[in-house]
């Protein structure tokens, strides 16, 4: 059987051209924004904005800014399933549970133990422990 080769186009725009287009993409076709680095596949009827993301990652495997933005407030949210996970982690290493103790802030992209926090984050050992 020979081998057969096709051309898949993936229809492109950045973050504003998406938001002001009011053509939904056709069922299975493949969207692209420039600006966030985000693919959405159409359904056929929801526009651009209702389509879920399907992420993608820069070569050296960065995720887009606002992707990893919406994942630390999920983590931050101990009602979400990343939190929920964050939390139980913390708790099996000795922290509290039912919480997600750290705070994140989005100026430095870091996480950091808030002040009354019950654990306390040990740089050299990159663990958790109680207070």
């Amino acid at each position: 059987m020979a081998t057969q080769y096709a051309t898949i186009v993936v229809r492109r725009g950045n973050a504003e051209s998406w938001a002001d287009s009011a053509r939904p993409l056709e069922p299975g076709e493949w969207g692209y924004d420039d600006t966030s680095r985000v693919t959405k596949i159409g359904d056929g009827f929801s526009l651009w904005s209702e389509l879920p993301i399907h992420l993608t990652a820069s070569s050296d495997g960065e995720l887009p800014q606002e992707v990893r933005a919406r994942l630390a407030e999920n983590l931050a949210d101990p009602t979400t399933v990343e939190g929920a996970a964050l939390a139980d982690a913390i708790a099996a290493g000795g922290g509290v549970g039912g919480s997600a103790p750290l705070a994140y802030d989005p100026a430095t992209g870091a996480y950091s133990v808030p002040a009354g926090s019950n654990i306390t984050y040990d740089s050299a050992t990159g663990a958790y422990t109680s207070n």
